[in-house]
C-alpha cells in the first residue's frame, strides 16, 4: 500500500476510532457546538461550523477518507478552497433534517460526501422494498402515508413520469438555470426524455443512465482482415459482419452477456427483431396479444439458428443458469467476449462497467476493445432498453426543505458525483454511464464514447416505460419466453422447422394469453 504523504492522509489511514465513523456520538458533539452557535449569524458562525466540521472528519471520518482526499488533496484541490466550501455551505447557517425515499439500498455514495460539505444536515432513509416500486397503488400507499413528509424521491422512471404527471414534484427547471447548470452538457436524449415527462417542464433528473452499444474487438478483426463495423451500421449490416468470421474459429457476434435473458438463443432474437422494429406482445385496453408467427420474425429466428449452425453466431454461457451462485468475477471470466473468443458482442452500460473491472482486476493482457454506435431502428419497438433510467430524483412539491433537497439532488446528480462513481464502478448504485459525458473523463473514451452516439427517440421510452412499470401486466410472458426457449431449442436442435417452431410458439401463447386476459375481465366486473 502506498505510504500516506500529508498528515491527514496519515490520521485518515488509521482504524475507525468508533464502531460508526462519522455517525458517532462524536457527530453529534460537533452538532451540538454548532448548535449552541446557532444565534450567531453569518461568516463568523460558519467559520467556526466549518472548522469543527474538519477538525471531527479529519479525528474520526476513516469512512469518509476517500472522500476527504478529493476534498483536501493538494494536488487537485487546496484545502483553503475546501475550507472555503463549507464556509460557503448555503444551509451552513441552520439545521436541517432531510428525508430522502430511497430503494432499501445503502446510499452512503451519496450520503457521506454530502454530508461532509453540508455537516448541519441530516439525512432520513425512508427505504422501500424493490417489489413495491412495481406495483404503482402499493408504490403510492407507501410514499402517501399520514404524517410522513419525504423531501427528496429516489424512484424508477416509469413511477416518476405517472406521478410527475400528477403535480407531485417541484419544477426544477427554474433551478438549474439560477445555478447556470447546463443541461445542453448532458445527454442529449436524457434531457429530451425528462422534458417530456413533465410536459415540457423539469421535474427530475438522473445521476446515469443505461444504454445498448456494440463492443468491437478490434484485434479479431485486424488478425482476420476484415473491416471494422462502421459507426450508424444498421444490425443488419453489423450481422452480415459477423458472418464473415465463419470457419476462423472465433466467434463473430455473442447472444449477450451472459447475465440476462437475452443471452439466449431466443433473447437474442427477440432483441434484434425489435430493434428492427418487429413487435412481439401488443395491448389494447386490458387485453393482451402476441404476434410470433409472422415473416419477419421467421427471418429473424432462420438468420440467428442458422448462424449459430454455422459457428459465426455463439451462445453466451452464464455460471448463474440453474440457479447457481457465482461471484462477479466468476461472471466474467467464464464470458466470452471479455476473453477474446468473440469479435462482438451488443452490451449495455451495466456490461461496460463490468467489462471494465474485469479487465482492470485480471492478470491477462489488457484486450483492445472499443464501443461503436449504431443505428436504431425508428420503428424499434424495444427502445426503452436504449435509453433506461434506473433513478430519477425528484423533490416533493411539498417539502418544507426545498434549498436542502435542492443542493442535495444536484450534488447527486452533478459532475463531481458522477466523476467520482465512475471511478469506482462496481461500488455504488451506478448504471455506469454519466448523464454528463464529461463525468466520464477518467475512462478510455473510445471504451464508452459509443453509447452516447446511440440515439433513441425519447417520446417511445417515455411510452413503453409507463407500460413496464405494472408488473402484473407481464405475469403470463415468463410461461411464454420459458416455451419460446424450448421453440428454438427444438430448431437447433432439428427436430422442428422455424415454421413449425413459431406456429406452435403461436398457439401456445394464444392459449396463456386467452386465460390470462379471461382473468383479467372478471376481475373488473
Amino acid at each position: 500500500m502506498k505510504e500516506p504523504v500529508n498528515k491527514w492522509e496519515r490520521q485518515l489511514a488509521g482504524k475507525p476510532p468508533v464502531n460508526n465513523g462519522f455517525t458517532s456520538d462524536l457527530e453529534h458533539k460537533v452538532r451540538e457546538r454548532i448548535r449552541m452557535r446557532q444565534q450567531k449569524k453569518g461568516s463568523a458562525f460558519r467559520a467556526v461550523a466549518a472548522l469543527m466540521s474538519i477538525v471531527i472528519i479529519l479525528g474520526s471520518g476513516w469512512w469518509f477518507r476517500d472522500d476527504l482526499k478529493e476534498m483536501l488533496n493538494p494536488a487537485e484541490k487546496p484545502p483553503k478552497d475546501a475550507m472555503a466550501e463549507l464556509l460557503n455551505d448555503p444551509l451552513g447557517d441552520r439545521e436541517i433534517e432531510l428525508t430522502v425515499q430511497t430503494m432499501m439500498y445503502p446510499v452512503d455514495f451519496f450520503k457521506k460526501p454530502f454530508i461532509i460539505r453540508h455537516p448541519t444536515v441530516t439525512i432520513n432513509e425512508l427505504g422501500i422494498e424493490m417489489p413495491t416500486f412495481y406495483k404503482p397503488e402499493k408504490f403510492r400507499e407507501a410514499i402517501e402515508k399520514p404524517g410522513q413528509n419525504i423531501d427528496l424521491y429516489m424512484l424508477p422512471f416509469g413511477q416518476f413520469a405517472a406521478l410527475a404527471a400528477e403535480g407531485k414534484f417541484l419544477g426544477i427547471g427554474a433551478l438549474f438555470k439560477k445555478h447556470n447548470i447546463d443541461l445542453d452538457s448532458y445527454y442529449e436524449p436524457l434531457t429530451e426524455l425528462m422534458h417530456l415527462a413533465g410536459d415540457g417542464e423539469l421535474y427530475g433528473f438522473p445521476s446515469g443512465y443505461s444504454s445498448n452499444a456494440l463492443f468491437v474487438n478490434r484485434k479479431l478483426f485486424e488478425e482476420h482482415g476484415i473491416p471494422l463495423p462502421e459507426e450508424g451500421d444498421s444490425i443488419d449490416e453489423i450481422m452480415d459482419t459477423a458472418a464473415r468470421f465463419k470457419g476462423t474459429g472465433v466467434y463473430g457476434m455473442l447472444t449477450g452477456n451472459g447475465t440476462r435473458e437475452r443471452s439466449g438463443l431466443f433473447g437474442f432474437a427477440t432483441f434484434i427483431g425489435q430493434s428492427n422494429g418487429l413487435k412481439l406482445f401488443s395491448e389494447e385496453g386490458n387485453t393482451m396479444s402476441i404476434s410470433a408467427n409472422t415473416k419477419g420474425w421467421k427471418e429473424v429466428w432462420q438468420q440467428v439458428s442458422e448462424g449459430y449452425k454455422e459457428g459465426w453466431l455463439g451462445e453466451s454461457i452464464s455460471p448463474l443458469r440453474n440457479g447457481a451462485s457465482a461471484s462477479f468475477m466468476q461472471i466474467v471470466a467464464h464470458e466470452m467476449f471479455a476473453n477474446g473468443k468473440s469479435a462482438m458482442i451488443f452490451g449495455d452500460g451495466e456490461y461496460y462497467s463490468d467489462l471494465t473491472l474485469y479487465g482492470s482486476s485480471s492478470n491477462k493482457e489488457p484486450m483492445d476493445w472499443i464501443t461503436i454506435p449504431y443505428k436504431i431502428d425508428p420503428a424499434a419497438t424495444n427502445q426503452a432498453q436504449y435509453l433506461s433510467l434506473p433513478f430519477v430524483y425528484a423533490i416533493d412539491a411539498k417539502s418544507q426543505n426545498v434549498e436542502a433537497a435542492w443542493e442535495l439532488l444536484r450534488f447527486i446528480v452533478g459532475e463531481e458525483m458522477a466523476s467520482k462513481n465512475n471511478r469506482k464502478l462496481g461500488e455504488t448504485l451506478y448504471p455506469g454511464l454519466a448523464a454528463n459525458p464529461s463525468a466520464m473523463s477518467s475512462r478510455l473514451e473510445e471504451q464508452w464514447r459509443g453509447f452516447y452516439g446511440m440515439k433513441a427517440d425519447p417520446a417511445q421510452v417515455l411510452s413503453e416505460s409507463k407500460l413496464m412499470m405494472d408488473v402484473t401486466k407481464f405475469t403470463p410472458q415468463s410461461e411464454i419466453y420459458a416455451f419460446a426457449r424450448e421453440q428454438m431449442q427444438a430448431v437447433i436442435d432439428g427436430s422442428k422447422t422455424v415454421e413449425e417452431a413459431l406456429s406452435d410458439l403461436q398457439a401456445k401463447a394464444d392459449e396463456l394469453l386467452t386465460n390470462y386476459n379471461e382473468r383479467g375481465a372478471a376481475a373488473d366486473e
